[in-house]
């Protein structure tokens, strides 16, 4: 009897040991994909590796040189004029035409115009300072269209100031009656200097092509009290011979002389200017006359040009005379 009872302990003793075995989950077995077998390859014959070009830099095309813009001087240019025609100081012009002697300018001679090809940068307006003298008058403004499309504007300026100025210079807005024709540029003095409470206009050409109807703005945008006036200035009186006008009156014949207050300085300029007026007091034309050097103080100085209107008849005529002495 206990035989029977240890055996049948003994058989659930092993029992029980064989079901504490833990179960190992069984491992999936791989799915077969859809890959061939890769094929034997021949074993390929070596051949040699060419030699890798590099890949060539890219050069920048070159920018094409615009064409200079030649002038042909007709017989009653001037360089003021044509500096003032296409924008450009009279100082550039002289520097572009180094052989050029510009008070003897025979007709049909070239000039070069010293154009940029890229747009002028942004003028910037100058800040006020103590020295400064900074408006925005409007100034009335005539304009006159001419046979090639561009158009010359006459800001008809006044220095109200009880004190000369320099550097007086505009800013001209041109505008189309219709369309979307909208130009601004400088009018400048042809004068450095104009005295307290004179008149004198501010001239500015616009390029063609300018609109047939237009209507035309200006405003001062900068000016300086002169400085060192007697210094800087010679004092020079104008004795002049009444204007001889042509039979239509679009253009007048000017002679007279120049004479100098002190003998004993010498000068480097001397600049006669012309403001030809219409019957209604309206400036139709103007022009600079520049003596030639060397300019002898001494004795008095002879001068012969003529000024053209841009519109109607002339009735009557202003002078100014600006000199420069010699600086050491």
């Amino acid at each position: 009897m206990f035989v029977k009872r240890a055996l049948a302990l003994i058989g659930l003793l092993t029992l029980a040991a064989c079901q504490a075995r833990p179960l190992i989950p069984p491992i999936a077995s791989p799915t077969p994909t859809s890959t061939a077998t890769t094929p034997p390859i021949a074993s390929p014959t070596l051949l040699p590796q060419p030699t890798q070009t590099p890949a060539p830099t890219a050069t920048s095309t070159p920018t094409p040189t615009p064409a200079p813009v030649i002038h042909i001087v007709k017989g009653d240019d001037d360089m003021f004029g044509i500096s003032l025609r296409y924008g450009v100081s009279l100082e550039a012009l002289k520097t572009a035409n180094p052989t050029v002697n510009p008070y003897a300018m025979g007709e049909g001679l070239q000039l070069v115009i010293p154009l940029t090809p890229t747009p002028p940068a942004a003028q910037m307006t100058p800040e006020p300072t103590a020295q400064q003298t900074l408006t925005a008058d409007q100034i009335p403004t005539y304009c006159y269209r001419d046979a090639f499309g561009g158009t010359w504007c006459l800001a008809d300026y006044t220095n109200n100031s009880d004190k000369p100025l320099e550097n007086v210079s505009a800013r001209v807005t041109l505008r189309a009656t219709e369309g979307d024709f909208k130009q601004t540029k400088t009018a400048l003095l042809p004068l450095n200097l104009i005295e307290a409470h004179a008149r004198l206009p501010l001239a500015v050409y616009f390029e063609a092509p300018t609109p047939a109807s237009f209507s035309a703005s200006a405003e001062v945008d900068f000016s300086l009290p002169a400085a060192d006036q007697n210094v800087r200035y010679l004092s020079a009186a104008l004795s002049a011979a009444p204007p001889d006008y042509s039979t239509n009156r679009l253009s007048a014949a000017l002679t007279g002389e120049v004479i100098f207050s002190d003998a004993q300085r010498p000068a480097s300029s001397l600049w006669i200017v012309a403001i030809a007026y219409d019957a209604s007091d309206h400036p139709v034309g103007f022009r600079r006359y520049e003596a030639p050097l060397p300019i002898s103080t001494s004795q008095s100085l002879a001068y012969s040009f003529q000024v053209y209107s841009l519109g109607a008849a002339i009735d009557h005529i202003d002078l100014f005379t600006e000199a420069r002495p010699v600086f050491n």
